[in-house]
């Protein structure tokens, strides 16, 4: 068991290039102003800027504790960043020995995260 605040799964797209969001879990805000720019189910995020992009070009988990740094960066990390959420976890998943997608854990408790958990 891993705690957290949110998480959402991404599918992998190599032909596209990109991983798409394909569901959301927890802490999610549904009523905000600008629904447009909100990371939902169908959003594309591409693998050079995103946390989830970084995860599966390298083939490992990433733990982020300072969400502020990467947020100019990585683009699901600045809708984490935006609701005040202070730490990471990023979990490449594989289907028969290639990438699949990715499971992201966003916690608003600090250092939260640590590379054993991707293991958990």
């Amino acid at each position: 068991y891993v705690p957290y605040d949110r998480a959402w799964a991404c599918c992998y797209d190599p032909l596209a290039g990109n991983v798409e969001v394909l569901g959301m879990a927890g802490d999610v805000k549904s009523e905000q102003k600008d629904h447009k720019k909100d990371l939902k189910p169908g959003f594309r995020l591409a693998l050079d800027s995103s946390a989830a992009g970084w995860a599966v070009r390298h083939r490992k988990p990433r733990v982020d504790h300072d969400l502020a740094s990467t947020q100019g960066r990585f683009l699901d990390h600045k809708h984490l960043y935006k609701d005040r959420y202070l730490s990471s976890l990023v979990v490449p998943f594989f289907v028969r020995g290639q990438v699949g997608g990715t499971l992201t854990l966003g916690s608003k408790e600090a250092a939260r995260y640590q590379p054993t958990d991707a293991r958990t």
